[in-house]
C-alpha cells in the first residue's frame, strides 16, 4: 500500500484574462513549450498564450483545429485541422512561432495576426488511402520526421527537413499498416547520439514499434520489416500514453500501467481504474482516471500523481463534477483543462470564481518545495521516504547526512541497533566518528561497532586509532574472530586501512603470520624484514633460516627497494649468510634483476646472461608442471608479469593445488615429480613457504586459501600512502576497555623444522612484478656496501669487489670509484701469503635448499694467486685507483713490484733508478734510463754521476752512458769531463773514444761554418756593388717594347729601376709606381719584413724559446737579431732623443717663434730628427 501525501497545491486559474478567454473559446486541443501554452478551438483558430496570459491569435483552418504539437528546439508548431473540405480531408500545417505578423488588436491582451506558415500538407491528397480521422500526432527531436496515427489503424510517416519551405516533393511519405484498431498514441525515442529513432505505437489492443533512420534513404519495405510487436494483448485509449523522462513508452491500460523499451516490456504498476489521460511531469506520472464513488456509487474523476521511484502518491483529488479534457505542463507547473457542471450557488462558493454553467476552467497544480515536503515527512518519522526524496532531488549533502543522523538516532532510541548502525554508516565523512563509537562501546554491541569501523576503513577515513580499535574488536568476537581477521586481511580492492597499525597490532597480539601476510600484501617491506630479523631466538639455525627468507624476499624486490634494505641490514646478513649475501650484492652492483621466490638455483655464473637463461628455463618448467597438474583451473590462474626483461614468462599458481618442484642441487630445476607423488613430497615449495616458512600455522591455511590473486605479493607495485581519518580524537579511552587478548600467541619460528616439512596446504595465485612503473633493473654503487663486511675477515669483501670490478669491465659501461679499487688492493696485500686455492664461495651447502655459489667473473683469475691478481689490477688500463694512496699501501707492506709500478704510474722515474742504484743493479739502471731518458734527459746525468762514484769497475756502463749522451747531445763535453774528473779512479781510456769522437764532430762543424761564411761574404759584396752602382751611375733603359703588352713603346712611357718599361696606360690605376712584374715579389719581401718587425716585439715568446730545451739559445738570439730586435732598441733611443728635442723646441716657441716661418722651420727640424 503506497503512502499518500499532499505534495501539490491545487488552484483555479481565476484571473480576469483567463475567465474571459475560456468564456469565448471552445478549446479542442492544446500543447505547450518555450514558455507558451497553445490552444486550438472549434473555429480553426490557434491561440498562443504567454506567461502573462496575453494571447496571440492566428487563423489556421476554416473550421476546426484537431491536433497541436509543439517542437521546442526550432520553436515550430504542427497543427492538424479541418479546412472545410470533404470528410476527414485534414490538412497539416507547420508554423514558426518566432515570426508573427500582427494585423489588428482586439484588446490590450489579445492580438490578431498570422504566424509564418512554413509548410502546408494535404494529408490524403497525395495518397491512395481512404481518408480516416487523425487520432494522434508526434514529431522527433530533430524535426525531420512527423508521424500521424489514424482511426483505421494505419500510420502516416512524413520524412524531410520541415524547418524549410517546400512543396510536395520536399518530403517523403510512408503509410504503415500499424494495427487492426485505431492508433491511440505515438512516441519517438532516439538511439543514443545517432540519427536512428524508435517510433513507439499504441492501439486499443497492442503496442509495437518501428526503427527509423532519418539520415539515410528509408524505404517502405525497410520500415515494414523493422516493425517489432512489443505486446499484442495490452492497449490503451487515446491520451493514455506518454513518454517518460528516461525514454520509456508509458501505456496506461485499465488494469495497470506498463513501461516499454525498444527491447520489450519493462516495469509494470498495478493502478486500477479506467484511465482517461496520462501525463509525465518531472519524475511524476499523472493519471486522470474515473472510478466509482464509495459513498453514493456514482462515477467521479480522480487526479492522481505518482512518484514511481520512491513509491508514494504525491497528490490525489477526486470529484464527481470534474471533467478533465486536457493536460498541460509549463513554467514548472501542471495545468488541467476541465468542464464543470455547477449551479450558480456552487459557482459563487468556488474560490470566488464566477463562471457560467458548463464552462471550461483551468486548474493549476503547483508542487510544494522540497523543504516543506521534508518537514512533513520528518514530523511523521518517515525517514526512509525523506531520504529517497532528497536523493532524487539532488539535495544538499549536509542536509542529507543530517537526516541519516536523525534516522539513526531514532532507531537507536528504539533499540534497533543494527538498523541504527546502517544509518550511522551512511553519515561517515560528515558525522564525527567518535559520536557513533561512544554509543556502541558496550560488549553486546561490539558487532555493530565492528561494522562501523570496517565501513570507516573502506571509505579511507580511518586513522591508526580506528585500525587499532577494529583489530581489538576482532579479538573480542568469539566465533567470528578468525573469520573477521582473515576478511580484514583479504581487503583487496585497495589500501583501506592504516597498514602500519594493522601489522603492529597483529604482531603484538601474536598473529605474526597475519602480520607477515599483511606486509607482503601491501608491500610493507620494512615490517616483513623486521619481523624476521628482530625476534630474539635462541636457536641459531632458526634465526639463520629467518635471515635466509628475509634475504630471498629482498631479492624479489625492485632495484631501489633492494638497495635500500641491503644498505640497512647488509651487515647483519653478511655476518650470518656471507656467501648468500655476497651473491646478492654482486648482482645488485653489476646488473640487478628481481629473482622469483620459487627459484632455488641462484648460482652466479661467470657470464650473468647464463643465469638469466637458466631462470627462464626454470620458470617454463614450473609453468608446464602446473598446467599438467590441474588443467581445469587454468581460467583462475594469474599471469606472472615481467620478472625481468630477459625473463618474461607466466607462473600459474592453481587454487587448492600444491607446487612440487624437487629441490635438486643441479643447475636446472627438476620438475619430474607431478600428480599425487608431487603433492605428498615433503620438500614441496611454494611462494608462501619461501616467504613465510615456519610461520605457517593452522590459522593461516584458510586465510591463504581464500586470498584473491591481487591480494598477494604484488612486488614492485606498492603504495605506502596510509589512509588518515578525518578525526583522530576520542579513541584513547577505548583501548583501556577493549584490550588485546590473543588466543594463539605463536612465536615467530616455533613450528619450524629443519627439513621444511610444514608448508601451506593451499595456494592462491601469485602475481609477481606487475608494476611497470618501478625500476626493476639497476646498478648500485659498490662503495656503499663495503661497511657491511667484517673488518677481521675480509675474504668475502674481496670476492664482492673482484666480481663487481671485473664483471663491470666485461660489460664496459660501469666505472667504479677509487674507493673500490683501493679497498681491493689493500685486501690483496693482506692475503699475499694466503692459499688461493681454497674457494669458500664455490662450496655447496648440502643443508640448504638454495644454491648461492659464485663463480669467477673472468677465466684468467681462476689460476692466479693473490700477488698475480694484485699486479693484474695495478696493470689494467681501466683500473681507477688512487695512485698516491696505493703507493703508500705497497710501501707499508714492502711489496717491491707494486712500489716500482706506482713509481712508473706517477712518473717518479728518479725513484725507480734510485731503487736500482740502491740494489746495485747496473743492468736495470741502464734499462730504466733507456726507458725514461727521453722524458727526462737529466736521468743520464744522474746515472753518469752515480757510476762515477761507484767503486766497482763500471767502465762498460760508463761507456754506454757516454754513447747515449753523445748521441742525444745531453751534456757538453766539458761538463762530462768535469763529472768524470770527480772520481780519481776514472781512467783516461774510459772517455778517450768519447773525446775523440766529439772533437772530430766539432772540426767538421767548424769547416762547414767557414765555408758558409765565405759564401755569404761574397754574396754581400756583390749586393753592395750593385747598390753603389745604382746610387752613383746612370741607369740606361734600352727596351723598345712594353713589358706588359709587347707593343712598341710610345710616349708617355714609364721605366722602372728593375729594367722593365711600360706604356703609362698599361700600368694599374692607383699602382702606377709599382712594376707589374716585380710588385708581387717586392710586396712579399715587405710583408716578411713587417712580420719580422712585429715578432721582434714579442718578448714573451723570445724568452720562452730561449728557456726551452728544444732550441739552442744562440740560434734563438741570432734569429731574433735577424728579425730586427736590435732595431727596437735603436728606435727607442731615437724616440727618447726626439722627445727631448721637441721639449726644447716647445720652450723656444714660447720665447721667440711668433710667425709662420718659424713654424715651417720647426716642422723641417722635426722631419730631420725623424729621419
Amino acid at each position: 500500500m503506497w503512502k499518500k501525501f499532499n505534495f501539490f497545491d491545487k488552484h483555479t486559474v481565476s484571473d480576469e484574462k483567463s475567465i474571459k478567454f475560456f468564456s469565448n473559446v471552445n478549446v479542442t486541443c492544446c500543447t505547450s513549450g518555450r514558455s507558451n501554452i497553445i490552444f486550438g478551438d472549434n473555429k480553426g483558430t490557434i491561440h498562443v498564450m504567454d506567461r502573462n496570459l496575453n494571447t496571440r491569435q492566428c487563423k489556421a483552418f476554416e473550421q476546426r483545429v484537431n491536433h497541436l504539437k509543439h517542437v521546442a528546439q526550432p520553436n515550430f508548431l504542427i497543427a492538424v485541422g479541418d479546412d472545410g473540405g470533404e470528410a476527414y480531408q485534414d490538412v497539416l500545417s507547420i508554423y514558426t512561432l518566432d515570426k508573427y505578423k500582427e494585423l489588428s488588436k482586439e484588446s490590450s491582451t489579445t492580438s490578431i495576426g498570422q504566424f509564418l506558415k512554413v509548410r502546408e500538407i494535404s494529408i490524403f491528397s497525395q495518397l491512395k488511402e481512404e481518408p480516416s480521422p487523425v487520432t494522434c500526432i508526434e514529431a522527433n527531436q530533430d524535426f525531420n520526421c512527423i508521424a500521424l496515427g489514424l482511426g483505421n489503424g494505419k500510420i502516416i510517416l512524413f520524412q524531410g527537413d520541415f524547418t524549410k519551405s517546400g512543396g510536395k516533393s520536399s518530403n517523403k511519405v510512408f503509410v504503415l499498416d500499424g494495427a487492426d484498431s485505431h492508433i491511440t498514441g505515438l512516441g519517438f525515442r532516439r538511439y543514443g547520439q545517432s540519427n536512428d529513432y524508435c517510433l513507439f505505437c499504441c492501439s486499443l489492443t497492442s503496442v509495437f514499434r518501428y526503427s527509423i533512420n532519418t539520415s539515410s534513404s528509408t524505404s517502405q519495405r525497410s520500415l515494414e520489416q523493422s516493425k517489432v510487436m512489443l505486446d499484442d494483448q495490452i492497449g490503451c485509449e487515446v491520451g493514455c500514453s506518454c513518454m517518460s523522462n528516461d525514454g520509456d513508452f508509458v501505456v496506461a491500460a485499465k488494469s495497470a500501467v506498463w513501461f516499454y523499451k525498444p527491447e520489450g516490456k519493462g516495469a509494470c504498476f498495478a493502478f486500477d481504474g479506467k484511465k482517461i489521460l496520462t501525463q509525465w511531469f518531472r519524475t511524476y506520472l499523472i493519471i486522470i482516471s474515473s472510478e466509482a464513488n464509495r459513498v453514493n456509487a456514482s462515477l467521479q474523476q480522480v487526479i492522481t500523481i505518482y512518484d514511481l521511484k520512491n513509491k508514494y502518491i504525491a497528490f490525489r483529488f477526486a470529484s464527481e463534477k470534474l471533467r478533465v479534457t486536457h493536460t498541460l505542463q509549463e513554467w514548472g507547473n501542471v495545468f488541467l483543462l476541465s468542464t464543470l457542471d455547477l449551479t450558480p450557488t456552487e459557482l459563487s462558493n468556488s474560490n470566488g470564481v464566477m463562471n457560467i454553467s458548463k464552462s471550461q476552467t483551468m486548474y493549476l497544480l503547483e508542487e510544494k518545495d522540497t523543504q516543506s515536503k521534508l518537514e512533513l515527512l520528518l514530523q511523521k518519522n518517515l525517514y526512509s521516504i525523506a531520504i529517497n526524496l532528497v536523493s532524487s532531488e539532488n539535495f544538499e549533502y549536509n542536509y542529507v547526512y543530517e537526516i541519516f543522523k536523525q534516522y539513526g538516532d531514532h532507531l537507536y532510541s528504539k533499540k534497533d541497533y543494527p538498523g541504527a548502525m546502517k544509518q550511522y554508516i551512511r553519515t561517515i565523512g560528515k558525522l564525527e566518528a567518535s559520536y557513533v563509537i561512544r554509543k556502541f562501546l558496550d560488549a553486546n554491541r561490539i558487532k555493530d561497532l565492528t561494522n562501523y569501523l570496517e565501513a570507516l576503513h573502506e571509505q579511507h577515513l580511518a586513522n591508526s586509532d580506528h585500525t587499532t580499535l577494529l583489530l581489538n574488536c576482532y579479538t573480542k568476537l568469539k566465533d567470528e574472530r578468525k573469520e573477521k581477521l582473515d576478511k580484514f586481511i583479504r581487503m583487496q580492492d585497495e589500501l583501506k586501512y592504516d597498514v602500519d597499525t594493522a601489522i603492529r597490532v597483529c604482531k603484538k597480539a601474536g598473529y605474526k603470520e597475519h602480520a607477515l601476510i599483511l606486509a607482503m600484501k601491501h608491500h610493507q617491506h620494512d615490517w616483513y624484514i623486521k619481523i624476521h630479523l628482530e625476534e630474539d631466538l635462541l636457536d641459531e639455525s632458526i634465526k639463520t633460516e629467518n635471515l635466509r627468507r628475509a634475504l630471498k624476499y629482498i631479492e624479489s624486490l625492485d632495484f631501489n627497494d633492494a638497495e635500500h634494505y641491503l644498505l640497512l641490514y647488509g651487515k647483519q646478513f653478511v655476518n650470518s649468510l656471507p656467501k648468500e649475501t655476497t651473491n646478492v650484492l654482486i648482482r645488485l652492483c653489476v646488473d640487478y634483476f628481481p629473482v622469483h621466490p620459487l627459484e632455488n638455483n641462484r648460482t652466479l655464473d661467470t657470464d650473468i646472461k647464463t643465469m638469466y637463461k637458466r631462470m627462464n628455463e626454470n620458470l617454463k618448467n614450473i609453468q608446464l608442471q602446473q598446467q599438467s597438474n590441474n588443467v581445469n583451473t587454468m581460467n583462475n590462474n594469474t599471469a606472472l608479469n615481467n620478472v625481468n626483461n630477459n625473463v618474461k614468462e607466466r607462473l600459474l599458481m592453481e587454487e587448492n593445488e600444491k607446487i612440487s618442484p624437487v629441490i635438486n642441487p643441479s643447475p636446472n630445476l627438476n620438475t619430474g615429480n607431478t600428480g599425487t607423488n608431487a603433492q605428498n613430497n615433503p620438500n614441496n615449495s611454494n611462494v608462501f613457504s619461501a616467504f613465510l616458512g615456519s610461520l605457517k600455522t593452522t590459522n593461516t591455511t584458510s586465510l591463504l586459501t581464500n586470498l584473491q590473486p591481487t591480494n598477494l605479493l604484488n612486488i614492485s607495485n606498492h603504495n605506502n600512502n596510509n589512509n588518515n581519518a578525518m578525526n583522530s580524537s576520542s579513541i584513547s579511552p577505548i583501548n583501556n576497555e577493549l584490550s588485546i587478548s590473543p588466543s594463539n600467541n605463536v612465536p615467530l619460528s616455533s613450528s619450524y623444522s629443519s627439513n621444511h616439512s610444514n608448508h601451506l596446504d593451499d595456494i592462491s595465485n601469485f602475481q609477481y612484478n606487475s608494476s611497470q612503473n618501478q625500476q626493476q633493473h639497476g646498478v648500485a654503487k659498490p662503495e656503499k656496501f663495503i661497511h657491511c663486511f667484517s673488518t677481521k675477515d675480509q675474504y668475502w669483501l674481496m670476492i664482492f669487489l673482484e666480481n663487481v670490478i671485473w664483471r663491470s669491465k666485461n660489460k664496459q659501461f660501469i666505472e667504479h670509484s677509487k674507493i673500490v679499487y683501493n679497498t681491493l688492493i689493500e685486501i690483496y696485500l693482506k692475503y699475499l701469503e694466503k692459499d688461493y686455492l681454497k674457494r669458500p664461495e664455490l662450496e655447496i651447502n648440502n643443508n640448504s635448499l638454495d644454491r648461492y655459489e659464485i663463480y669467477s667473473p673472468m677465466i684468467d683469475l681462476n689460476h692466479l694467486n693473490y700477488k698475480e691478481r694484485l699486479l693484474y689490477t695495478l696493470d689494467h688500463p681501466q683500473s681507477n685507483y688512487d695512485k698516491e694512496h696505493v703507493l703508500v699501501l705497497v710501501q707499508s707492506q714492502g711489496f717491491k713490484e707494486g712500489v716500482l709500478k706506482m713509481y712508473d704510474s706517477l712518473g717518479l722515474h728518479y725513484y725507480i733508478i734510485q731503487y736500482y742504484m740502491e740494489q746495485k743493479d747496473y743492468r736495470n739502471v741502464i734499462q730504466a734510463c733507456n726507458l725514461y731518458g727521453d722524458k727526462d734527459p737529466n736521468l743520464w746525468v744522474q746515472v753518469l754521476t752515480y757510476f762515477t762514484t761507484c767503486e766497482e769497475h763500471v767502465e762498460e756502463e760508463i761507456g754506454i752512458v757516454l754513447e747515449k749522451i753523445e748521441k742525444e747531445e745531453i751534456l757538453p763535453p766539458l761538463l762530462v769531463v768535469q763529472i768524470l774528473g770527480k772520481n780519481e779512479k776514472t781512467k783516461l781510456y774510459t772517455i778517450k773514444d768519447y773525446l775523440i769522437s766529439k772533437i772530430q764532430k766539432e772540426e767538421e762543424l767548424m769547416k762547414e761554418d767557414l765555408e758558409k761564411i765565405k759564401e755569404y761574404q761574397n754574396e754581400t759584396n756583390t749586393m753592395r756593388d750593385e747598390i753603389y752602382n745604382l746610387q752613383t751611375s746612370a741607369k740606361l733603359f734600352q727596351l723598345t717594347t712594353c713589358t706588359f703588352c709587347n707593343s712598341p713603346l710610345d710616349l708617355p712611357a714609364v721605366h722602372f729601376m728593375c729594367g722593365h718599361s711600360y706604356h703609362q696606360r698599361c700600368l694599374l690605376v692607383g699602382n702606377e709606381s709599382e712594376c707589374r712584374v716585380c710588385s708581387d715579389k717586392h710586396r712579399e719581401i715587405i710583408q716578411r719584413k713587417i712580420m719580422f718587425e712585429k715578432s721582434s716585439d714579442q718578448h714573451d715568446t723570445f724568452f720562452k724559446q730561449l728557456d726551452s730545451k728544444k732550441f739552442d739559445g744562440f740560434t734563438v738570439v741570432s734569429d731574433y737579431f735577424g728579425r730586427g730586435i736590435g732595431n727596437v732598441f735603436l728606435r727607442n733611443k731615437y724616440l727618447e732623443k726626439l722627445d727631448e728635442d721637441l721639449n726644447d723646441i716647445h720652450i723656444d716657441e714660447e720665447d721667440d717663434l711668433t710667425d709662420e716661418n718659424d713654424d715651417s722651420d720647426e716642422e723641417e727640424r722635426r722631419r730631420k730628427l725623424l729621419e
